[in-house]
């Protein structure tokens, strides 16, 4: 955790649009203000098995045999 002083925030306030995923940065005064950006989850097998079947139960019905034999013509 890096920690910065209140004037090197207010000159250069970019300093926290840099967060990578899981860093977190300390600017300095009463109380201290903690600024992190959280990691990101990763998925097993089974929640992307899970949102896909979410995303196919939306769509309509496609009979890609169909497709395939007419794009061959």
């Amino acid at each position: 955790m890096r920690q910065i002083s209140k004037r090197q925030f207010m000159r250069k306030p970019s300093i926290l649009s840099g967060l990578q995923a899981g860093e977190s940065v300390t600017i300095a005064g009463r109380p201290p203000l903690v600024v992190s950006r959280p990691k990101e989850g990763e998925l097993t097998a089974q929640q992307m098995e899970a949102q896909l079947d979410k995303l196919a139960a939306k769509c309509p019905k496609i009979d890609t045999l169909r497709i395939l034999k007419d794009l061959r013509k």
